[in-house]
């Protein structure tokens, strides 16, 4: 077997293929100029994609055996980091960013996609737990200050208090 070195190898696609002749990794330049690199398992489904949009983002695509994807890892242009873990119907489910000033939050989504449950911490360093019904609107929050008195509020489907604190 002789050895081939080359200082480039151009191509606008690449494939690594297994010892039965399957692709199994793919090297892509897209139409749209979205640079991927896609590992497929051994039925030849794509299992795991890396890509970088068009804008320079870059992400990280799972997917399941009927290759919907189940985890997306990206960083936008502004610096938003997000991860979300979507169900078998390919519906966001979890949502986990950091914003470019640092603040995080989570997000949990019901069935229809309504986000219910958003859990975070503002730039100023301030806690926030809100609960909201299936219609998007918040029924139960906690705010916790920095410095200062925690505060509860319960609302009803107009958005009339039914309790506050303080």
């Amino acid at each position: 077997m002789t050895t081939m070195e080359f200082e480039v190898l151009r191509a606008r696609r690449i494939e690594v293929a297994d010892v039965a002749g399957k692709p199994r990794i793919a090297l892509v330049i897209h139409s749209d100029e979205t640079s991927a690199l896609t590992l497929q398992d051994a039925a030849g489904k794509e299992r795991i994609g890396l890509i970088v949009l068009p804008n320079g983002s870059p992400g990280l695509i799972i997917l399941d055996d009927t290759e919907k994807p189940r985890i997306i890892l990206g960083v936008d242009r502004e610096g938003m980091l997000e991860l979300t873990l979507l169900d078998a119907a390919e519906k966001p489910r979890i949502g986990f960013c950091v914003s470019p000033n640092g603040s995080p939050l989570l997000s949990l989504r019901d069935a229809d996609e309504k986000m219910r449950v958003v859990l975070g911490v503002s730039p100023s360093g301030m806690s926030v737990l809100a609960l909201q019904d299936a219609a998007g609107k918040e029924r139960i929050g906690f705010i916790v200050p920095p410095h200062g008195s925690p505060g509860l509020a319960i609302v009803d489907s107009a958005g009339q208090a039914l309790f506050r604190a303080p």
